[in-house]
């Protein structure tokens, strides 16, 4: 299992240990399938983040929430410990597909999929995504490609490569913003 974090003032860290500062507000894509095979054993699968400013600063951003779409659900970790699943908010333990549930963890409401995912929210600003090593090479997002080479995660949704720079680092996160997303602001 490799593991993908998001921390404090949008602070990532890929799958495979790089470091990505970003501040954006706008719905993200952090790790998605991609380039499966019909008929691959890997369940498709996209965790998005979406982070607000808070405390009246407009300079850093905080995670607002966790969307994980799987198995045709959207599920959402939302602050202050609200879970939605297709848009209607349900209860922390929560089970009706054999698939999936969700559930607390200590103090993170915690999402797990039979396939291996997990990612967990703790209604603030820390998150994690880990994911099953069989998706190595077939994920992509500001969470990168689990492939444990660090350096090419400094790369675009097109594959640009960009310097470590901050201006870099804007330049990946921009390029994933979730096309179409309803209550993205960026």
């Amino acid at each position: 299992t490799q593991r993908c974090q998001v921390s404090g003032d949008p602070h990532y860290r890929t799958f495979d240990s790089q470091s990505i500062n970003y501040q954006g507000v706008c719905l993200y894509t952090l790790s998605e399938t991609v380039g499966l095979e019909p008929g691959s054993d890997l369940v498709p699968f996209a965790v998005n983040s979406k982070p607000e400013h808070r405390y009246n600063n407009e300079r850093v951003s905080w995670t607002q929430y966790i969307e994980i779409q799987i198995y045709g659900s959207t599920i959402r970790l939302d602050k202050g410990r609200k879970v939605y699943v297709d848009g209607i908010e349900v209860e922390l333990s929560y089970q009706i597909n054999p698939q999936w549930r969700v559930f607390m963890a200590g103090n993170k409401m915690t999402f797990e999929a039979e396939n291996g995912l997990t990612v967990w929210f703790d209604g603030n600003h820390q998150a994690e995504i880990r994911a099953p090593t069989a998706y190595a090479g077939q994920v992509y997002g500001i969470c990168g490609n689990m492939d444990k080479d660090r350096q090419n995660d400094l790369v675009t949704k097109t594959g640009e490569k960009v310097p470590s720079t901050s201006e870099g680092q804007n330049t990946i996160g921009d390029s994933y913003v979730v096309p179409g997303a309803i209550d993205s602001e960026g």
